[in-house]
């Protein structure tokens, strides 16, 4: 077993404490008391992490400051009606307080080098051109890994029609829907190679390799190939269309 830290919060009502940090995402694993009328200790989780909720008044201190990093920080952001900021080291957080008075940061996991991919760079035929879009092509890679809809959204043009490994077209829309609401979680993404060209303020881009995550709950691995189509602007590169298919005859998330 690894080892693992656990944050104790001081609640004054486990149950009422339980009922909100489900809307986080956590679930009740189990609760003791030393006999029926003394205060309970609780523990509620989430993936691999754990918090303990104690109403004995000696083990928190009130006001006490927990952050925690979630794969889908939009979607719980607005089961809380709070508002999510981009900071400047490349996360989107929001902060609450549960019924205690508890402060909560929440944030998405990092994303090196998303922040700032898809604004500018260099379009035409030369060798600037082409890697100026392997560079947008990568960042879209990040993006995707970190399911970052801010930077997403600044990469894909609002034109997308992507073809998915059913045959069935997708829009913008739908991808940062699935990206934004959990219904896609990306945990890696094995570049084997990537196959650049340019013509003008036209780029393809070809991706081979591994992609690995949960797609509707169900966790997928495959190998597969992109086919990228870009254009380019003032905004630099964006995707304006896109088809995968199986390599080894898996199933793909987009």
């Amino acid at each position: 077993m690894d080892e693992e830290a656990i944050p104790i919060l001081h609640v004054t009502n486990t149950d009422r404490a339980v009922a909100w940090y489900t809307r986080l995402g956590f679930v009740k694993e189990w609760e003791h008391r030393f006999e029926p009328g003394i205060p309970a200790f609780v523990c509620v989780a989430s993936g691999r992490a754990r918090l303990f909720l104690s109403e004995h008044s000696g083990d928190a201190r009130p006001d006490t400051r927990v952050y925690l990093r979630v794969p889908n920080v939009d979607v719980i952001a607005a089961e809380l009606n709070a508002d999510v900021e981009n900071t400047p080291w490349n996360t989107r957080e929001f902060e609450v307080r549960d019924p205690d008075g508890n402060r909560l940061r929440v944030g998405s996991p990092p994303s090196p080098n998303v922040a700032g991919c898809g604004a500018g760079g260099t379009g035409g035929t030369g060798v600037a051109g082409a890697e100026a879009l392997r560079d947008a092509e990568r960042c879209l890679q990040r993006a995707q890994l970190a399911s970052d809809v801010a930077a997403l959204d600044r990469l894909i043009d609002d034109r997308l029609v992507f073809t998915g490994p059913d045959g069935r077209h997708y829009t913008k829309q739908d991808d940062l829907h699935v990206h934004g609401s959990g219904g896609q979680a990306m945990t890696r993404v094995d570049e084997e190679d990537l196959a650049v060209l340019v013509v003008g303020d036209t780029g393809v881009t070809w991706f081979l390799g591994t992609l690995e995550g949960i797609m509707d709950g169900e966790p997928f691995v495959a190998r597969v190939r992109y086919t990228r189509t870009w254009v380019h602007d003032s905004n630099g590169w964006r995707l304006i269309a896109a088809h995968v298919s199986l390599a080894d005859g898996d199933s793909a998330g987009r």
